[in-house]
């Protein structure tokens, strides 16, 4: 089992028409996580 840090990154496009729309991130873990959304940071605590 791996303990320690860990980086991943992936880009995602979101469609214009999107842009009103609130968007739910689903991250499948259970530690807390910081995640980078158009340079900002934001933690999520799961």
């Amino acid at each position: 089992m791996f303990e320690g840090k860990a980086w991943y990154q992936r880009e995602v496009d979101i469609p214009e028409n999107w842009k009103t729309k609130r968007i739910h991130l689903f991250l499948e873990r259970t530690k807390a996580t910081e995640v980078w959304m158009m340079k900002s940071l934001s933690r999520f605590i799961g």
